[in-house]
């Protein structure tokens, strides 16, 4: 289906609301939201698809959208579910003519499309954006670096608290409990760590069971007085998926 993009609001006001902007001066806001468009995707939507010219940067404000690297024609591989706040592919965007990837909205979803000309035109006159880009894409490289020197080397268990717990980022509190939102669904969120929709699914209910988190449907609850206790006692161990 193809994408619908209108003006839902004025770009520069929504830039100004967005840290990777938020402090630039009037004229280079202005000169970005002038190669700004808005854009509206319902459910399974696509955004840009292998082997498009790239043309724009994209960043999520609302909603969900999933990236997948194309394995074959009819198989793909979950590689990035992008939660608001982000800038996304800029791997792509800054090294590559068109894409390599898939993107698609998993939920209603609303995206600032930059048109990169633009983006890097400021950019290079922009210390300050500069910088934040740089920021953005160093920790997009650590996270990835560490997925492949540690993540799949965890067990299903600790892959899945793992998840959690970044999606909690430093909202945990020392007691208490801290509630996280499940980004996409289980079957797409088990891709992305590489396991079994019921494998992950097994996991959830048994972090439940060994008082670790509260399920409630979308919403999981995180025991952060029980995680801190089994996180300070390496001998303990969690009872198997």
């Amino acid at each position: 289906m193809p994408l619908r993009d209108r003006l839902i609001i004025d770009p520069r006001t929504l830039l100004s609301c967005i840290p990777l902007f938020a402090g630039l001066p009037t004229q280079p806001m202005a000169r970005l939201a002038a190669g700004c468009r808005v854009l509206n995707l319902a459910v399974t939507n696509t955004l840009f698809k292998p082997g498009e010219v790239i043309q724009n940067a994209h960043f999520l404000v609302t909603g969900s959208i999933k990236r997948c690297a194309m394995v074959s024609d009819s198989v793909q591989r979950v590689i990035e579910l992008v939660r608001p706040g982000q800038l996304f592919g800029l791997s792509e965007v800054f090294t590559s003519k068109t894409y390599s990837s898939l993107s698609e909205a998993i939920e209603p979803s609303v995206v600032i499309a930059i048109t990169l000309d633009t983006l890097i035109d400021v950019a290079t006159n922009e210390p300050a954006l500069s910088l934040r880009l740089l920021k953005s894409m160093a920790q997009r490289s650590y996270a990835s670096e560490f997925e492949a020197t540690s993540h799949h080397s965890m067990s299903v268990t600790q892959r899945v608290l793992d998840y959690l717990l970044h999606l909690a980022g430093d909202n945990r509190n020392l007691a208490g409990e801290t509630t996280v939102l499940l980004d996409a669904s289980k079957k797409l969120i088990a891709a992305r760590l590489d396991m079994a929709a019921e494998t992950f699914s097994r996991t959830l209910r048994q972090l439940s069971d060994d008082g670790l988190i509260v399920v409630r449907g979308r919403f999981v609850h995180l025991q952060n007085a029980t995680l801190i206790s089994n996180q300070s006692h390496p001998d303990k161990t969690l009872s198997p998926p």
